[in-house]
């Protein structure tokens, strides 16, 4: 049986890195963004990138501008908790769903020791790939297309915690991927929603931290 684990579409990984820094204040509000910009960041074609700035359009991140590319739109505390509340439910339902389709686990434990061999090297970029890779295979063993589906809407990778260094980070995110993949294991469906809910408010905290802090340090610019 096949487990390897299925790669996102380059336009939702463009998406998933332009919406990472966007919420996170990274890139300003009303600052334009090109295609050809995008495209050498990300190291991909103008295609990709004209979707990805499509789909975050509709989610109400960029402002299409014709022949120039895309303005950020500013982003709220609520539009970040709202993306949260949803991600939340939706990967509990994931992990729930996953339970049920053991012969998928195999996809999980291999992101596991992916993760857990990235921060032995403090290797913050192995480990950032680990982490797509674990919760995509969890959306994977769902078992649910239209679930997958929906989450690659709303993924936005690695937020990175501002109070201690990446190292440090990524051994507190290996961790708490290890207890969402042990209660899946254990067939503890509510272990794993709460493992998850738990994991994914730590990100939320993340990232409402530095989109403070980018507001913070833009309005001495703008005053």
């Amino acid at each position: 049986m096949n487990h390897q684990i299925v790669i996102m579409p380059a336009r939702e990984q463009v998406a998933a890195v332009l919406r990472r820094a966007i919420l996170s204040g990274e890139y300003r509000p009303n600052e334009l963004l090109t295609l050809d910009s995008v495209a050498e960041i990300c190291g991909v074609s103008r295609t990709p990138v004209r979707e990805a700035f499509q789909i975050l359009a509709m989610e109400g991140l960029l402002e299409l501008r014709p022949n120039r590319g895309a303005m950020v739109k500013d982003v709220s505390e609520d539009f970040i908790n709202d993306h949260y509340d949803v991600r939340i439910l939706m990967e509990g339902e994931a992990c729930v769903k996953a339970i049920r389709h053991p012969e998928q686990w195999d996809t999980i434990k291999q992101a596991i020791a992916s993760g857990q061999q990235a921060c032995e090297r403090q290797d913050v970029e192995a480990f950032n790939k680990a982490n797509n890779d674990f919760h995509m295979a969890i959306w994977q063993a769902s078992g649910s297309e239209k679930l997958k589906s929906f989450l690659g809407q709303l993924w936005n990778g690695l937020s990175l915690d501002s109070y201690i260094s990446e190292n440090e980070y990524i051994s507190v995110v290996q961790k708490e991927h290890e207890a969402i993949s042990q209660a899946i294991f254990a067939v503890d469906a509510e272990a794993a929603r709460l493992a998850m809910q738990h994991h994914l408010e730590h990100s939320q905290e993340n990232l409402l931290r530095q989109l403070a802090l980018h507001k913070r340090q833009q309005k001495p610019a703008e005053s």
